[in-house]
């Protein structure tokens, strides 16, 4: 799958989800993305028992795929 199908797949997919939003605009391979309703860090945790190797932020709170 080309680079930017595979963005343009994370972003869809990231605002489907009420509880989050994607933090700036991304141009290139970041994606970060956070939440005012859900722990961010939590989602961070269950995505990592689940295989995903994402990087915790703060500052505002976020993960980045």
């Amino acid at each position: 799958m080309p680079f930017f199908s595979l963005k343009a797949l994370i972003l869809s997919r990231i605002e489907e989800i009420p509880e989050l939003f994607v933090i700036g605009k991304p141009d290139m391979t970041v994606i970060a993305f956070g939440s005012n309703t859900v722990d961010i860090f939590e989602v961070n945790d269950i995505m990592s028992s689940k295989g995903w190797h994402l990087n915790a932020l703060q500052r505002p709170n976020r993960s980045a795929i």
